[in-house]
């Protein structure tokens, strides 16, 4: 099939205001071909990036999917994007010009559906701007370079879910700030960051008296999730270990799931509140007099964090603490210029995995904002992992040395409570052979991937059993894609397990697939139950394992080189047997609570038993 329709009836009667000189490489939606007609062969490739265009569409929830390709495309994989479900349109052009954007951006894209583009250079861009002004439904961007994890980009813009009604420059700039291109990235982000480093923050002064105050953790919530239970081993160490008065202030409000950590929290004497608390015993007026206005103008592409910064800073000035501890990028940047505005003397910022151009929740303004409080003497960046510090690092153009690590810290001392309603490990028979994971069945882990290295383990080991523990938005695809690969039976999802202890006994190999990790918790706690961890070589995962001894780590997304290094464990009892004692004394030397919150004193500059 060559896809190619140049200026056809069907070409005029979708774009009619486009100019005839424009050749577009297009379909109509398609019927799903016969299963005996032979699918057109893909090269690597090809197939890695129908594999993430595929896991992409299944993460959206409109019916409805325009996919353009802004480069040349084969025509094997042209016509196999056509048979995606829900693609109503697949486009492939390089570049259009100025005068055709504009009148593609009055008819063509005026749809109400999902469109997914990929590109590193002015041909994306010239596209983007096109859908932009179309008033699109949604923008996906996925990287044209598939074989390396930490390429792939995503950046989503969903109009009627933006926060603020942003114009079409300041959507651009975050189109550009998220780019594959970095001269286009640091262009934007230094047209944002302008406003933000007129701020001055190094001209507030410090408040060298309140050093003896308490200490405050600010956070977004106290949910189910491994940098909030960090957050509340953390807390609680330093309020045992410290006669200081330690408290909590979360974003959003603490009800439901958001208080997950909350109550032994609190049981440990720690108060815990939540910004609307906060605000209805706080006075609102003068004391923050001649900043309001220098905050808003710096941040005036961004009015809900401009009220997040001025209630930290109301919230500081009024109980002045001698430690502000902020968890995550968007609290590290709000309370982190509160806490300049109200003179804490120490001033910590946590970075828990990789740069934020990572995630979906990055915006522009992260950079400069970050680097102004990179500045100041009184503020510490920290990261859990090597890997995250060196991102941090690269990308906000700092020396590495400027970003202290703390690896997480676990206590076993518990009964391991696990984030999540149990929905029985009873799927585990005694005595079965195991690969499991623990995880939400999200785009992020990779669960196509995790499938296709089960299927590849299953061809050499069909004794093995597969079990993914934690729930999400890709349960039922991947169920859907179990049953392609003929796998169903061979594979359990537990949902949520409220006790992930009781899980870790019946599981022989970990496997994590992760696209980007921090630090992982879950590779730590496998290997403190004996169990050997394959993972993927991202972020700071390596860094949790004993390479080759007590876990493995897999570079790329190869399934079968997946296989293979779970497959080293399996057909190795002496290496399981092993692990049983060397896991646990990996992670007993690298990742105790102890030794986590040992250092975190020493950033605070604590020490134990001191007020």
């Amino acid at each position: 099939m060559s896809g190619t329709l140049g200026d056809s009836i069907l070409t005029r009667s979708l774009f009619p205001n486009v100019s005839p000189d424009i050749s577009l490489k297009m379909a109509q939606p398609v019927t799903r071909p016969d299963k005996a007609r032979e699918e057109p062969a893909l090269i690597a490739e090809e197939q890695a990036i129908l594999d993430r265009m595929s896991e992409e569409i299944s993460r959206l929830r409109s019916g409805a999917v325009v996919l353009v390709l802004t480069g040349s495309v084969s025509d094997a994989l042209f016509q196999r994007l056509q048979q995606e479900p829900r693609v109503t349109q697949v486009i492939s052009q390089t570049s259009p010009g100025i005068k055709d954007i504009r009148r593609l951006g009055g008819s063509a894209f005026r749809l109400r559906t999902a469109l997914i583009f990929w590109s590193e250079d002015f041909a994306g861009l010239r596209w983007a701007v096109a859908v932009l002004r179309s008033g699109a439904l949604r923008i996906v961007k996925v990287s044209r370079h598939p074989p390396k994890s930490e390429s792939i980009s995503t950046l989503q813009f969903i109009g009627r879910d933006v926060r603020a009604r942003l114009r079409l420059t300041d959507r651009l700039l975050q189109l550009l700030a998220k780019s594959g291109n970095a001269g286009v990235r640091r262009l934007a982000e230094r047209i944002v960051g302008a406003p933000i480093s007129r701020l001055q923050l190094s001209s507030f002064p410090v408040n060298r008296i309140q050093a003896d105050g308490p200490i405050v953790y600010a956070s977004g919530s106290l949910g189910a999730g491994g940098s909030e239970r960090q957050l509340s081993l953390t807390a609680k160490g330093i309020s045992s270990r410290t006669r200081r008065h330690v408290s909590i202030v979360c974003q959003s409000p603490l009800t439901g799931g958001n208080r997950f950590f909350a109550s032994e929290l609190e049981a440990a004497g720690i108060v815990v509140e939540d910004r609307v608390s906060v605000q209805q015993r706080l006075n609102q007026g003068e004391s923050l007099a001649g900043y309001d206005q220098s905050i808003r103008s710096a941040f005036r592409r961004n009015p809900q964090l401009v009220d997040l910064i001025l209630f930290f800073a109301n919230k500081f000035l009024t109980e002045r603490p001698a430690i502000v501890h902020a968890w995550l990028d968007e609290p590290n940047i709000a309370a982190g210029i509160g806490a300049v505005i109200a003179g804490v003397p120490k001033i910590v910022l946590g970075c828990r995995s990789l740069s934020p151009l990572h995630f979906q929740f990055f915006q522009p303004y992260m950079w400069q904002a970050y680097r102004e409080l990179a500045k100041l003497p009184q503020v510490t960046i920290l990261n859990n992992s090597v890997a995250g510090a060196r991102d941090y690092a690269n990308w906000l153009q700092l020396p590495i040395a400027r970003i202290k690590v703390i690896p997480n810290g676990l206590d076993f001392s518990s009964d391991g409570k696990s984030a999540v309603p149990d929905a029985g490990s009873s799927h585990l028979r005694e005595g079965k052979i195991v690969v499991g994971t623990v995880g939400r069945i999200a785009e992020e882990k990779r669960p196509y991937l995790w499938l296709e290295i089960a299927s590849h383990i299953l061809k050499k080991r069909p004794d093995v059993h597969f079990v993914w523990a934690g729930d999400g938005p890709m349960r039922k695809d991947v169920e859907r894609r179990a049953e392609q690969l003929g796998i169903s039976a061979h594979l359990s999802l537990l949902g949520l397990v409220s006790d992930i202890s009781t899980v870790w006994p019946s599981m022989t190999v970990f496997l994590l697939t992760s696209r980007v990790e921090g630090l992982p918790n879950v590779s730590i706690e496998a290997q403190h139950f004996g169990v050997p961890a394959v993972v993927a070589a991202v972020g700071g995962c390596a860094e949790t394992i004993n390479e080759g001894v007590t876990g493995a780590s897999v570079a790329g997304e190869d399934p079968q080189a997946f296989a293979e290094a779970v497959l080293r464990f399996l057909d190795s009892p002496e290496a399981l047997a092993r692990i049983k004692s060397l896991g646990p004394a990996l992670v007993q030397e690298k990742f105790s609570v102890e030794r986590m919150i040992a250092a975190t004193m020493g950033v605070y500059e604590l020490e134990a038993g001191t007020s």
